[in-house]
């Protein structure tokens, strides 16, 4: 299925990789042209089983610097090398360490150039625009879970054509610093679900408005078919899952006190399951 403005959640575990889920890695595609957010393991294979030329992507975009979005880096450069693209891939890290990643190409025998890579530091604020989106970054607090000071953030991006899109990366352990403050009924969001329990999630979720939410990094605590009883659509996304911007979702709303399931349709133009 092809579509203008789709989100692929191409790895959806937690820290660690399991039976059924790799490292963290969406890919957004718009327009023609793609972006990957996050580069968990193995984000290059995911790509190549999908005939997606690595080279051809727009841009690579780190949250953070934790091994579970940065292990398949390593893998998607020495593919940018051996193919060079037409123009420089430029990678957004949210800390100085282009050195290691080149390091690794050199250690394989496979330099890079600026003529197959540029590497950015992320600062806040707007970090990125081709024309076809325009990205910021908006700081996060992932750190504090580790009594750490090291950057890491959300991705807000306007897309041409197809409103807004929210990715929070990974977030505290009592979600404060989730950037409700980005969030509009026309912006598809893509939630991290490991890091805190959700009775800290549950009433800022229910205080905003988005046009649908998307749970990917998800802890093992949680069903692929948990309902969420929240005021939009919400579902937990698998693995290679796809979520065309009409895409709508059937919800199950479950209700803990109860023990009881329901099921309703939202309103946007057709149905169609994720993961077909």
């Amino acid at each position: 299925m092809t579509a203008a403005h789709k989100i692929i959640t191409l790895g959806t575990s937690h820290g660690d990789p399991t039976s059924e889920r790799f490292n963290s890695s969406t890919l957004l595609e718009c327009n023609g042209k793609r972006y990957l957010l996050d580069a968990g393991a193995p984000a290059a294979a995911l790509l190549i089983r999908r005939g997606i030329a690595i080279q051809d992507l727009q841009g690579i975009f780190l949250t953070h610097m934790h091994e579970d979005h940065f292990g398949g880096l390593s893998g998607l450069l020495k593919h940018i090398v051996k193919y060079p693209p037409a123009s420089p891939v430029p990678v957004f890290l949210p800390e100085d360490r282009a050195d290691v990643f080149l390091a690794l190409l050199a250690a394989s025998h496979r330099p890079a150039s600026e003529k197959h890579v540029q590497f950015y530091v992320i600062r806040p604020g707007k970090i990125f625009d081709d024309g076809n989106i325009s990205m910021e970054a908006v700081r996060t607090d992932h750190a504090a879970n580790e009594k750490g000071t090291f950057p890491s953030y959300a991705f807000s991006i306007h897309r041409q054509g197809a409103g807004h899109y929210l990715h929070t990366g990974d977030l505290r352990s009592d979600f404060a610093d989730f950037p409700a403050a980005y969030c509009t009924p026309e912006t598809t969001c893509v939630c991290e679900l490991t890091h805190y329990p959700w009775h800290c999630a549950e009433p800022v979720l229910k205080n905003i408005r988005l046009k649908k939410l998307i749970f990917a990094h998800i802890g093992n605590q949680w069903r692929s078919d948990t309902g969420f009883d929240l005021p939009y659509p919400a579902v937990i996304a698998n693995d290679g899952d796809e979520f065309p911007e009409d895409m709508i979702f059937l919800r199950v709303i479950f209700s803990r006190k109860k023990r009881q399931k329901k099921f309703c349709l939202s309103f946007l133009p057709f149905f169609q399951q994720a993961s077909l």
